[in-house]
C-alpha cells in the first residue's frame, strides 16, 4: 500500500450550525457503540454513583482523542488511519481488526437487519446483514475525506 506525500492545509472556516447538524448526527451515530447505550445504564443501575469516576474518565479521554483525530483530519484532509499508515503500514489494519470487527459492527448490523427484515417481511436476515456491512464499508472508504462523503450522501 503506497501512501501519497503528506500535505498540510490551513484550517477551513467553520460552517454554520445548520450545515453541520445532518452529517454530524450520522457520524456520531457511527461512533456510538453499545457501551454508551447498554453498558453504562446497566452499570449505573447496579452500582450507582460509585462508578461515576469510570464514566468521567472515559468521556474525558474519548473527548480529547476525538478532538485530536478531528484536527488531524481537518488539517491534512485525510483519515487518521492513513496518517498511522505513514508510521507503520500494518497499524490501520490492527485498529480495524481490534476495534470495529469484534465489538461494534456485527451486533449493530445484525440487530438492524433483523429489525428491517421484520418490518419488510424478510425471513432470512443474514444476507441483509452482509449487505449492510458492505454498504457501511463502502461509505467509510470510498471518499477521501469521511465528512465530505457523509455530507454528499445526505444531499
Amino acid at each position: 500500500m503506497s501512501v501519497k506525500p503528506l500535505g498540510i492545509k490551513d484550517l477551513p472556516p467553520a460552517l454554520p450550525l445548520r450545515k453541520l447538524v445532518g452529517p454530524s448526527f450520522i457520524i456520531l451515530g457511527l461512533g456510538l457503540g453499545s457501551g454508551e447505550l447498554i453498558l453504562w445504564p446497566y452499570l449505573s443501575s447496579h452500582y450507582g454513583l460509585g462508578i461515576i469516576w469510570g464514566a468521567v474518565l472515559g468521556i474525558t479521554f474519548q473527548f480529547f482523542m476525538n478532538m485530536e483525530i478531528e484536527r488531524y483530519a481537518l488539517v491534512h484532509g485525510e483519515s487518521v488511519f492513513v496518517g498511522f499508515a505513514r508510521k507503520l503500514k500494518w497499524l490501520p489494519l490492527w485498529f480495524l481488526l481490534s476495534t470495529f470487527l469484534p465489538w461494534i459492527w456485527p451486533g449493530i448490523v445484525a440487530s438492524s437487519a433483523k429489525l428491517l427484515g421484520t418490518l419488510g417481511g424478510v425471513e432470512n436476515t443474514s444476507n441483509l446483514s452482509i449487505i449492510f456491512l458492505i454498504v457501511m464499508g463502502l461509505i467509510l472508504t470510498i471518499g477521501p475525506v469521511l465528512y465530505k462523503t457523509v455530507e454528499t450522501l445526505q444531499k
